[in-house]
């Protein structure tokens, strides 16, 4: 999950996205792998295929960069973005990206990258 998140932060920021305030998934503590993680070494290799499958889908413009994903969030849901994270669904990325409001809720919305159209907003 860590890993997931920084690949995209990271692909974001190498696509020109401005930096954000952002939260990696707080399931350890930093600096520490959980047990689960040093388990599961077969998540990672899907982790890693479906990021190869993210990063080929916005290459060949099947996906929109996560720069214009976190512009259309932030006209939408304006706050301080504390998590992104993204997945292949039936071929299709979707990103879920948590946003912090001032008066201090938390909203997760999801967007089809492909179609670049919010898909769903809930407070959490």
């Amino acid at each position: 999950m860590r890993r997931q998140f920084l690949f995209l932060l990271a692909l974001g920021l190498a696509q020109g996205a401005r930096p954000v305030s952002a939260l990696a998934d707080q399931s350890s503590a930093p600096g520490q792998d959980s047990d689960h993680d040093n388990d599961n070494d077969h998540d990672d290799d899907h982790d890693e295929r479906e990021q190869e499958e993210i990063r080929r889908a916005v290459k060949e413009g099947r996906a929109a960069p996560l720069r214009d994903i976190l512009d259309l969030v932030a006209r939408h849901h304006p706050g301080e973005v504390i998590r992104v994270k993204a997945a292949v669904r039936d071929g299709v990325v979707i990103y879920k990206i948590r946003v912090l409001a001032r008066d201090g809720a938390i909203t997760e919305i999801r967007v089809n990258a492909q179609t670049r159209t919010i898909i769903r907003a809930e407070r959490l």
